[in-house]
């Protein structure tokens, strides 16, 4: 499965009701961090086996755009793991109050 199909369908697992599936699509992501860290890395190997001209610059390049890839599966994934937790605690007022 390439990149874009995980992520699509990580994203569709972020937008599900059960709670179980959501995290399932965090744990996902952050795979696809790993994933990403990988290929980029294996890219900046190759490109030092050739030594081009414009090796450094490419690598900085190489390396900003991982970073940010990276970046956004991490914040797409933190961005879902601190909602649950404030729902959870309003699920819990709420049945505190239900108890009085």
């Amino acid at each position: 499965m390439d990149m874009s199909k995980k992520l699509q369908t990580s994203i569709d697992h972020l937008s599900k009701d059960s709670e179980v599936v959501r995290a399932a699509a965090i744990s996902e992501l952050m795979f696809q961090i790993d994933d990403w860290n990988a290929l980029i890395e294996g890219e900046c190997t190759e490109i030092s086996s050739r030594k081009p001209d414009d090796m450094k610059q490419r690598l900085e390049q190489l390396r900003a755009e991982g970073l940010r890839r990276r970046q956004e599966l991490f914040d797409l994934a933190m961005k879902d793991y601190v909602r649950a937790p404030r729902a959870l605690l309003e699920i819990h007022r709420v049945r505190m109050l239900e108890q009085m």
